[in-house]
């Protein structure tokens, strides 16, 4: 049971943080949404213009281009790649892999397979790889070890490419994507 005499409680108040942006710019703010629209992230990325991978089953095309649409030009409060993080993101970017499918009875191993063959057969042929890979699937249980995220991810990183991983289900929940898109752009933003 708490005490006051025995266990006085201290506290002190932590300034809000700020947030800078853009190298050379001493300006902080304390919402961090308006200064990446106003003045850019504090270190832009490395390359100029990326290239962007999109995998998915065919059944899910409707699914990737809404996240696609979603980047580019941004959903609930976040305004798109390229407004928020000075990312480019446009169609002359952008390589797909799909053509496959992954019948609803599959196992996460199955799928995982089919998702590999796919990009086993797309890789050799490729000069230039993406340089981030979003992986849309199904959803899978955390306990799962083998799952078509994984499968991907090590097969993307063993050729240097970044993946980014996006389930069917988040992207269908309309409400709960709005406030994601932005994570999603975050991670990408940050592994490039």
């Amino acid at each position: 049971k708490y005490d006051p005499d025995l266990n006085p409680l201290t506290h002190i108040k932590l300034p809000q943080p700020g947030f800078r942006y853009k190298t050379g710019t001493r300006e902080e703010t304390s919402k961090k949404t308006d200064g990446l629209v106003k003045l850019g992230p504090f270190e832009p990325i490395a390359k100029e213009k990326p290239i962007f991978g999109f995998i998915f089953p065919e059944k899910y095309r409707e699914d990737a281009r809404n996240l696609f649409t979603a980047l580019r030009d941004g959903t609930g409060y976040f305004r798109g790649l390229t407004n928020w993080f000075r990312v480019p993101f446009a169609n002359d970017q952008i390589v797909h892999i799909s053509g496959f499918d992954v019948p609803e009875s599959a196992t996460p191993e199955q799928a995982s397979r089919l998702y590999q063959n796919a990009l086993e057969q797309w890789i050799p042929a490729q000069k230039v790889l993406p340089d981030l890979f979003f992986v849309i699937h199904d959803k899978t249980e955390a306990y799962e070890e083998v799952t078509p995220y994984y499968t991907c991810k090590a097969l993307l990183l063993s050729k240097g490419v970044m993946t980014q991983n996006v389930t069917v289900s988040l992207l269908r929940n309309r409400q709960q994507f709005e406030w994601s898109a932005a994570n999603i752009a975050l991670a990408a933003f940050a592994k490039l």
